[in-house]
């Protein structure tokens, strides 16, 4: 079933695609990020992730209940010390049936979709 945000979805994504100086702007629409400055610079530094994460918004929709909130957080991968963004799925659910839900979405969109986003981006849950 196609999303029941899909007209501003496309509409954003022209808007964001225009400029990419309006990509972190406008993904702010759609997210929370924990600290703008950084994930904003991310983003201009990435315009790679600008798709995914317009994508990501729809699935998240789509698998689990987001009105609590969608986080992006940049934090530093331990192995290798390179900034990665964080999509947090900030969740109210049972642990089991949240790591169920984003199992599911692993498996049926994000690892196929991962491509251009290997190592930049990851899909994880917060408990609230």
């Amino acid at each position: 079933p196609r999303s029941t945000l899909f007209p501003y979805t496309t509409l954003f994504r022209s808007t964001a695609s225009s400029s990419l100086g309006n990509a972190a702007n406008n993904l702010e629409l759609l997210y929370t990020f924990n600290d703008y400055a950084r994930v904003a610079q991310f983003i201009r530094r990435n315009p790679e992730l600008i798709d995914p994460l317009i994508e990501c918004y729809i699935k998240a929709e789509e698998y689990f209940d987001t009105s609590i909130g969608l986080r992006l957080d940049l934090l530093l991968d331990p192995d290798n010390e390179e900034p990665r963004l964080f999509l947090l799925i900030l969740t109210d659910l049972p642990v089991a049936d949240a790591r169920k839900r984003l199992r599911r979405l692993d498996e049926d969109w994000w690892i196929t979709r991962t491509g251009g986003t290997l190592g930049k981006l990851s899909i994880d849950v917060e408990y609230l």
